[in-house]
């Protein structure tokens, strides 16, 4: 285009310009002067030609040493480039989203690449990283869905590829993994100590991984979005996994933690769709350990008061059939499996001291442990330790059940769903049944209460108590009383 197509922002200090687009609208190929009003063009602005589709080729002249964030954003029709050959510096997210850039190689004179710099640039196939660089970003390749190698000049003191695979120069940190690596599996090497934040992100070939022992870190979503990943082997038992891990991670099925890892990061299963089976050993900050296990699925209204903000959104995988909960988390949160439809069992362990109203529902058997001071199970239906309380009844308990003679209390949900029930025996001993206790029963047509019509009807009852129940009559020991 010509030259009125492009703003050209004058530094007074740097007795320079940068350039920019004057819209977004611009076509075809750019091509940058190298002096504009006789003085030097060393920069492209920030969010210089973000957004700009209709862009196709880009000439950088040897005067520009900076290409600034965001700068080709989105330019998803840019297919090439010619850098300039005295580039420094590639900043924060300069060609995140060109999907049609398919740029290999470098200049000697970059020193640094941005966060995020060529992330989601899907047409890349392989990149060079020159000898000068000494830093580069996170994501800096991520999600780059047609990259198979990223390759390190011999000379660069600060990195090292192996196997087309990106690490830290003595090869101790696993930083950068091609997003379309050529194997299903990939073997981590003795030497490598730890695996970078979003090290995996994106990687579409990988179904299984092993961490070994020697790995004393996962970095934060460090195997984010690894669609095919099936299965996660984690050998050390300290480790340390970070926020997001295994962040949408949407085939991922079976995890199993060792019980002294030291930390289990925000939301590390978080969009996990296809889980089936996790062990969650307590490993969470004297802080957060109320709502740990929120906090590990990304649940929403969770504090992290380290990072002074609270994190919102995510849930438990409805997928998930099996869940061994750690001793050290101290309560289990409203609603927190309530959409878990296939969670076929889950422990209660010695520490917890607090379960919300609506925590379960289906055919969740629940086994308490024994030393616990605040509740008990039987045959998997939750009580309070004296079973004065009757909190929780999974579906299963059959199409009859008899209410021990011990309870007194019915709590909110606590029959909710069980849509197999026929026939129901209460206690006389019962004084109140909460809200929803019996909701949606809806095969529930016998209702036997021990006591007299006068205690039936003294008893307090929560809202929609006996919503879609079949029944229209309790049986009292003295004759029938309307529901």
């Amino acid at each position: 285009p010509t030259l009125e197509k492009l703003k050209f922002n004058f530094d007074k200090k740097k007795n320079c310009y940068s350039v920019e687009a004057m819209s977004a609208e611009i076509k075809g190929q750019v091509v940058i002067p190298n002096i504009h009003n006789g003085i030097t063009v060393s920069a492209i602005s920030d969010y210089a030609f973000s957004d700009c589709q209709y862009i196709k080729s880009v000439v950088i002249p040897d005067s520009v040493l900076s290409i600034g964030q965001n700068s080709f954003h989105n330019c998803r029709s840019l297919k090439t480039i010619v850098l300039s050959n005295s580039l420094e510096r590639i900043e924060d997210w300069a060609f995140s989203g060109c999907s049609s850039l398919n740029i290999t190689l470098i200049p000697d004179s970059v020193v640094l690449i941005g966060e995020g710099a060529f992330i989601h640039c899907s047409s890349i196939e392989s990149f060079t990283i020159p000898r000068n660089i000494i830093s580069i970003g996170t994501d800096a390749f991520s999600y780059c869905r047609s990259l198979k190698n990223i390759y390190v000049d011999e000379n660069n003191e600060k990195y090292l590829s192996l196997d087309g695979v990106l690490f830290d120069k003595n090869g101790h940190t696993l930083l950068c993994f091609p997003s379309s690596y050529e194997k299903e599996e990939y073997i981590i090497q003795d030497d490598v100590l730890s695996i970078g934040e979003s090290a995996f992100a994106g990687c579409l070939t990988l179904t299984s991984i092993i961490i070994p022992e020697n790995i004393s870190s996962v970095g934060k979503y460090a195997f984010s979005h690894c669609l095919n990943l099936e299965s996660v082997t984690i050998l050390n038992s300290n480790i340390i996994i970070n926020n997001g891990a295994f962040y949408g991670c949407s085939s991922l099925a079976l995890v199993d933690l060792p019980d002294s890892v030291k930390s289990i990061g925000f939301s590390v299963f978080s969009g996990c769709l296809s889980l089936k089976r996790v062990t969650l050993p307590f490993v969470g900050d004297p802080v957060l350990k109320n709502a740990f296990l929120r906090h590990v699925f990304g649940i929403s209204n969770v504090y992290d008061p380290k990072e002074n903000r609270m994190y919102t959104g995510g849930s438990i995988p409805q997928s998930l059939k099996a869940l061994s909960i750690g001793n050290g988390y101290t309560s289990v949160e409203k609603w927190t499996f309530s959409d878990c439809f296939y969670l076929a069992s889950t422990n209660i362990p010695a520490s917890i001291t607090s379960i919300d109203e609506g925590v379960f529902s289906g055919n969740v058997s629940i086994i308490v442990d024994s030393n616990n001071l605040y509740y008990s199970s039987d045959n998997g239906i939750l009580f309070n330790k004296r079973k004065t309380s009757l909190i929780y009844c999974p579906c299963a308990c059959g199409v009859s059940y008899t209410i021990p003679d011990t309870v007194i209390s019915i709590c909110n949900y606590a029959f909710a769903g069980c849509s197999s029930l026929k026939s129901l025996t209460i206690p006389s001993n019962v004084v109140s049944i909460g809200m929803n206790a019996f909701s949606n029963c809806t095969s529930l047509d016998k209702i036997i209460f021990k006591g007299t019509k006068e205690q039936w009807n003294s008893l307090s009852k929560g809202d929609d108590w006996n919503h879609l129940v079949l029944a229209t009559t309790i049986h009292c020991s003295d004759g029938d009383a309307a529901l």
